[in-house]
């Protein structure tokens, strides 16, 4: 076709970004769906998915694993199975990060009722929650509904994940184990056994009476309550009756060291053979215990035991010099010797993920002046590295030698593990939130033990809503209520935390949607739009999709989940649209402008942290539910995906804004369209032709997908060694339209299979009259 008289070129136009606006720059698209950016700032069609766990495990017919339709709780449930395997009605989340330095590969699926992790080197998966527990894991009860909640959370720690289930307790997963993280029991009490007195008096002739009975032990020497001779002892048949079988301190020990004693000063040296030089006070003490976790968390310090007490008792003895086996004069002694040792019985085992308990005990009550509890060495040294006073699960009493100067640091007041449903990591913490008991409640752990939680620390910005959305940002976290946001920063000493407001009106509706881009921008959804905070300032950055974002189901704005893609270096975001029940529509920003795409429905999203950078979706191609499981984005399908209609006949668009919408009240004629593309397939693309603001097609015409100057070779059906595949070849091709006296003009480029776009360009003329005067 000649070229028109007066003829312009509009364009080149390189669409890269849609906005719903009537007034759009030439360059700004209407609608860009099905496409996502390559790394040469080009547009592709998406291609696949495939499935992650490769068909060929499945027989000889190659199938995809199936899922099941009905959620756990219902009658029509019929199980899964990770070896085979058969996917869950849902999949509730998928994570993947390194763990020991990149050693360790870790994919996680919480799939159904059960939490899965990938076994690579066996192609398919294995059970570490489930009921029954599996061969790898432990028993758990996982929820498994159609209700709308929040995916399951997923945070990695650096020696291990964090998994937060909803409706269930946390759990910590280092790669090899698997347990609950930290404890949300709180141990029973120990019971305490020390000496009683068989009577109100001490008898100085049989050395009775105080502190004589019951678990007694007051000697290094064997078969002793008291310090008097072995001899005596044989001879008094009585007293030997009455002592307890335990009493004495095993041969090699030493002495006891439990009590406060008291010495008289002595005037008349040659006069103390005729009295005691002192004597052991009254005495009161109580223990408490603590489990830990191989990890090093810490559980709640169990209540108080009962009083263990001594009476006031003479430091005295009798001699064994007199053969007849008589008691002899009364000896004095140091007052040391009368100390006592106890004994804590009944000490609780923890649960399975328990490998020591920690023993607290209160100076004397009645001589110390405090009445806090303080850790009790392991042994008999007055210092202790080790991790545990009772370093097992299976020992249930400690016999307690240890003086009161030797009792460690003060006991911790930790709180119990909650049920809660968001975790973050910042400030070298892990941060959990919206806590069962209090939805506005953010509350860290102990710097490098991700279960222990200290009382004191909690920060509950808004107490009167719910915490929707936690991320870590360069000089703190960030903290959403649905209608406010709040940064936390560590406070002037670093020991407690201080927040403050960056919005009253913006807040989070859908936690997984909170991301972080390459440049450290935190995107999230809110409730009207996506907003971004970068350098202490949020900003709204979805202006452009306000119409398109109206059609979100604000119910089910909760499970919506999101991911960063570091390949295309774009955050994805898959919503609910129109009253749809799953996550059918993804929301793409690339950092400046917007594209949707619906390849896929995602009930959970995350991106590989290795080299490979792979997008996973746990979730299922649109119309095939009974195959819902772990897909790969934008790679080819596996074999048995293409015969599937929402893949095969899959189309991907490009359409154009108004052209020349600001100069509408001039009409003019488009003759020829020009496309920029890249060589792909050996077919055709579809050019549809809109005219003066109707939605209503006036022409379609096609046009190849490759140069026809220049054909190049096509994969697939070119033979083996006889093509070259470089990088494909841009080029130009051009439609011949024709679209008299319009005022605006609207294109629409689209294609099912792999197509790839650069830019277009349009010849336009002023109004052609055809020699005749009309009526301007």
């Amino acid at each position: 076709m000649a070229n028109v008289a007066n003829s312009v070129n509009v364009g080149p136009l390189v669409l890269r970004a849609q906005a719903d606006g009537l007034f759009n720059a030439n360059d700004v698209a209407q609608r860009i769906e099905n496409m996502y950016l390559l790394e040469e700032s080009t547009l592709r069609s998406v291609w696949g998915p495939t499935a992650f766990v490769p068909s060929t495990l499945f027989g000889s017919e190659g199938l995809r694993p199936t899922s099941n339709v009905y959620p756990a709780g219902d009658s029509r449930y019929t199980g899964i199975n990770a070896a085979t395997p058969k996917y869950g009605f849902k999949q509730h989340g998928i994570f993947h990060c390194e763990l020991q330095k990149g050693a360790r590969d870790v994919l996680l699926l919480h799939t159904g009722n059960e939490l899965w992790e990938f076994q690579g080197w066996n192609r398919n998966w294995r059970q570490l929650l489930s009921n029954p527990a599996g061969a790898d894991g432990i028993q758990a009860d996982l929820l498994d509904e159609a209700s709308t909640e929040f995916p399951t959370q997923f945070v990695p720690t650096g020696n291990g994940v964090v998994i937060v289930p909803q409706g269930s307790r946390a759990y910590f997963y280092d790669g090899h184990c698997i347990a609950p993280l930290g404890f949300s029991e709180i141990p029973p009490s120990p019971v305490g056994r020390g000496p009683t007195s068989s009577s109100d008096t001490f008898d100085a002739d049989t050395l009775r009476g105080m502190n004589d009975i019951g678990y007694a032990h007051s000697s290094s020497k064997s078969g002793a309550l008291l310090e008097f001779s072995e001899v005596a002892a044989m001879a008094t048949l009585a007293l030997t009756a009455a002592r307890q079988p335990d009493s004495a301190m095993t041969q090699g020990f030493g002495r006891c060291r439990l009590g406060n004693t008291t010495t008289l000063p002595t005037s008349d040296p040659t006069e103390i053979a005729k009295a005691a030089a002192g004597w052991l006070e009254p005495g009161e003490w109580r223990a408490a215990v603590q489990y830990v976790d191989r990890w090093g968390n810490l559980s709640p310090v169990s209540a108080e035991s009962s009083s263990v007490e001594c009476d006031q008792q003479p430091s005295i003895s009798r001699t064994a010099a007199y053969k007849d086996y008589s008691d002899g004069p009364p000896v004095p002694l140091s007052p040391t010797r009368a100390r006592i040792q106890i004994k804590w019985t009944g000490i609780s085992q923890g649960p399975d993920h328990c490998i020591g308990r920690r023993l607290y005990r209160t100076k004397d009550l009645q001589n110390s002046g405090t009445t806090g509890l303080f850790l009790m060495t392991q042994n008999a040294m007055s210092t202790t590295t080790a991790f545990a006073t009772v370093p097992d699960n299976i020992v249930t009493q400690f016999p307690d030698n240890i003086p009161d100067t030797w009792l460690g640091a003060e006991a911790p007041t930790i709180l119990p593990v909650p049920q809660f449903k968001l975790a973050e990591m910042a400030l070298g913490r892990l941060w959990i939130g919206n806590l069962i008991d209090s939805p506005g409640t953010a509350r860290p752990s102990d710097p490098g033990f991700w279960g222990t939680f200290t009382a004191g620390s909690d920060v509950t910005p808004d107490p009167q809503s719910e915490i929707m959305g936690m991320k870590s940002v360069p000089n703190g976290l960030l903290l959403c209520t649905e209608d406010t946001t709040f940064l936390v920063t560590a406070s002037d000493d670093g020991q407690r935390f201080r927040h403050s407001p960056l919005s009253t009106a913006i807040g989070c509706v859908a936690p997984s949607s909170m991301k972080t881009m390459a440049a450290g921008q935190v995107v999230w959804m809110g409730r009207d739009g996506f907003y971004a905070y970068e350098g202490g300032k949020i900003s709204f950055i979805s202006p452009q999709i306000r119409r398109l974002f109206k059609r979100v189901t604000q119910p089910r704005m909760r499970q919506a989940v999101a991911t960063y893609d570091s390949r295309s270096r774009e955050y994805r975001c898959w919503v609910s649209l129109d009253g749809s029940t799953v996550n059918q529509t993804c929301f793409v920003f690339d950092g400046s402008g917007w594209r949707t795409r619906f390849d896929i429905v995602a009930d959970s999203v995350c991106t590989s942290k290795d080299h490979r950078q792979y997008t996973l979706v746990g979730g299922h191609i649109p119309g095939d539910t009974d195959h819902s499981g772990v897909y790969l984005l934008d790679h080819d399908a596996s074999p048995d995906i293409p015969e599937l209609d929402a893949v095969k006949n899959r189309e991907a668009l490009v359409e154009t804004a108004w052209l020349e919408a600001t100069d509408s009240d001039k009409a003019k004629t488009s003759y020829v369209v020009y496309l920029w593309l890249r060589e792909t397939e050996n077919t055709t693309i579809t050019i549809d032709v809109l005219k003066n603001w109707r939605e209503k097609v006036i022409e379609t015409n096609t046009t190849k997908r490759y140069s026809e100057k220049d054909v190049p070779d096509f994969w697939g059906t070119t033979k083996l060694g006889s093509g070259t595949w470089r990088d494909r070849r841009p080029f130009w091709t051009r439609a011949a339209i024709h679209v008299p006296s319009a005022e605006a003009v609207k294109f629409r480029i689209r294609g099912t299979g792999v197509w790839e776009f650069v830019g277009l360009q349009v010849e336009m003329a002023p109004r052609y009259y055809g020699g005749a005067q009309v009526t301007p």
